[in-house]
C-alpha cells in the first residue's frame, strides 16, 4: 500500500552525552556498515524535543489509519525514551545512518556524518575522534522520519546527520566517561592500572511495544 509523502523533520539536540558513538567510522560488526550513536539528553532539557517527536509519530499513525481504517498496525521498538543512566534521568535517542547503499534511483551512494568542533568549525582530521568514550559531549543533528515495516512495525527512524563535539573523551580514556567526578581529599593511587571500558553492555530490548 502506498501512502502520501512521509513527513520528515530535522532536529538538533541540546548538549548531551554520546554513548556507543560510531561517528567517524561506521560499525560493521553486526550488520551493513552504519554510523550510530545514542544521545543522552538531560531529562529536564528534553521535554520539547520529546513532544515534537511524539507529535510526528501521532500524525503518521493518523495517516496510516486514514489510508486503511480497518487495518491493525503494530508498533516497532521505540527509538527514543525517558530512562536513567548511572542514576540520572535522561532522554535517550538511538540514531543510525547507513554508510552506503543503493538509492531509489538505483545508484550506489556513500555517506558520512558531518563533524564540527566546539566553535562550530568543520573538523578537518576526524581520525583522532574515531574512538569516542562515553564521557564525550556535544550536540547532534538528526533527521526523524516515520516508517512502516511489515516485519518490524511502525516507528520513527532517527538518522544522525552531524555532530558538534564539545568535550572529547577517548574510548576507555578516564573515569569521567563512567560518570565519576574528582572528589577533593579522597584516596589516590599513583600507579593504578587503567580500567578497560566495558563495550559488551547492550541496551536492553523490549519485547512488547503494543499496537494501534
Amino acid at each position: 500500500m502506498n501512502y502520501q509523502q512521509t513527513e520528515k523533520i530535522k532536529f538538533t539536540t541540546p548538549i548531551c552525552k554520546f554513548k556507543y558513538a560510531w561517528l567517524v567510522e561506521p560499525d560493521t560488526k553486526f550488520d551493513a556498515p552504519v554510523y550510530k550513536v545514542t544521545a543522552l539528553v538531560p531529562a529536564d532539557e528534553a521535554n520539547e524535543l520529546a513532544e515534537q517527536l511524539d507529535q510526528l509519530m501521532e500524525r503518521y499513525k493518523v495517516q496510516l489509519k486514514t489510508a486503511e481504517p480497518s487495518k491493525k498496525f503494530k508498533l516497532a521498538p521505540p527509538s527514543y525514551e525517558f530512562t536513567e543512566e548511572n542514576g540520572e534521568p535522561v532522554f535517550a535517542l538511538k540514531m543510525k545512518r547507513k554508510a552506503n547503499g543503493v538509492g531509489k534511483d538505483g545508484r550506489p551512494y556513500t555517506s558520512s556524518v558531518a563533524l564540527f568542533d566546539s566553535q562550530g568549525k568543520p573538523i578537518a582530521d576526524a581520525q583522532p575522534l574515531s574512538k569516542m568514550g562515553a564521557g564525550t559531549t556535544g550536540r547532534l543533528t538528526f533527521l526523524a522520519s516515520p516508517y512502516n515495516n511489515a516485519s518490524v512495525g511502525v516507528g520513527l527512524s532517527l538518522k544522525v546527520m552531524a555532530a558538534q563535539v564539545i568535550e572529547f573523551v577517548p574510548y576507555g580514556g578516564g573515569a569521567e566517561g563512567y560518570g565519576f567526578a574528582p572528589v577533593e581529599g579522597g584516596w589516590t593511587q599513583q600507579a593504578a592500572a587503567p580500567v578497560p571500558f566495558d563495550a559488551t553492555k547492550a541496551i536492553a530490548s523490549v519485547d512488547d511495544f503494543g499496537d494501534f
